[in-house]
């Protein structure tokens, strides 16, 4: 795991002089592979930003008319509960799915400047500071040969996983990003603490102002990144809890140890394995803060 770690850091590896942040490039890169059209958000010629575009709107076409046969197989079963609870574990999540892409392209431009500023104070604070069955429910049309409904409807899920993975993960950069600057002002107060053996090099009430300049920056940017992704993040509590509250029925009434059942019980441990590290990562920014 060491070795996979550092081979990636080599990939889009990061420089704080340049301002170049890999962990959020490496996000970008993943997020346009898998059909985001997120450009602009890093360098690109005009050539590569049209085929971000063109390959991203392809692919988000697809998986939209895919969350359309999802709803209209939820219209047909809606009186069969055990096709509906099926039903509505996949097409909920990709409903918050689509809010969430609507959500990143409404606040596109803070986006932007958000990433932008963070790799502005990374390349100038550090100087200063030191340091049939579930999960494939849609009606298909008939005329698509039975080899292309399951390409389509298995891809659609998967890619589907995949984004939301993507756009989830930039929260999680900010977020991270947030930490570690924070981190630095909590070395930075160090400074103004020095030992018997050590002067302080700064004049204690210019350090003390460039820290809370410093902070202060990074205030507005908690208030940007929870502009973009409080409601989101607020509705996939909510879905989660449906869909878990779904999951344990399914489980329970279905349980009979066959595959259905084992990708149910597989997903209630996906999901709540999501709500955690979301937790986490929320606690370890409040725990900086305070």
């Amino acid at each position: 795991m060491e070795k996979l770690m550092r081979l990636t850091q080599h990939v889009l590896s990061s420089n704080a002089a340049e301002g170049k942040i890999g962990s959020i490039e490496m996000n970008l890169w993943l997020a346009q592979l898998v059909g985001l059209p997120l450009f602009g958000l890093k360098p690109e010629t005009p050539l590569q930003s049209l085929i971000i575009i063109s390959f991203g709107g392809l692919v988000q076409s697809a998986l939209f008319c895919y969350l359309g046969l999802e709803l209209y197989d939820l219209y047909l079963n809606w009186q069969n509960l055990d096709a509906l609870t099926q039903n509505i574990v996949l097409s909920l999540t990709h409903a918050v799915y689509w809010l969430k892409v609507f959500n990143i392209c409404y606040h596109y431009t803070t986006l932007k400047d958000i990433i932008n500023k963070f790799r502005d104070i990374t390349r100038r604070s550090p100087d200063n500071f030191a340091g049939d069955r579930f999960p494939y429910r849609a009606a298909m049309p008939d005329f698509l040969p039975p080899v292309v409904q399951y390409l389509y409807k298995g891809l659609g899920v998967a890619v589907v996983a995949l984004d939301i993975t993507q756009i989830d993960y930039m929260n999680v950069s900010c977020m991270v990003q947030l930490c570690m600057h924070l981190k630095v002002i909590n070395l930075a107060f160090d400074e103004l603490l020095p030992t018997d053996q050590q002067k302080l090099r700064e004049d204690p009430n210019n350090w003390l102002v460039s820290i809370v300049k410093y902070h202060c920056e990074l205030i507005v940017l908690r208030q940007k990144v929870e502009r973009i992704f409080n409601l989101p993040v607020m509705l996939q509590f909510v879905s989660s809890v449906v869909i878990v509250a779904m999951t344990v029925f399914q489980v329970l009434v279905i349980g009979d140890g066959s595959t259905s059942s084992i990708i149910m019980d597989m997903l209630l441990c996906c999901v709540l394995c999501q709500l955690f590290f979301y937790c986490w990562f929320g606690n370890e920014v409040y725990e900086q803060v305070c």
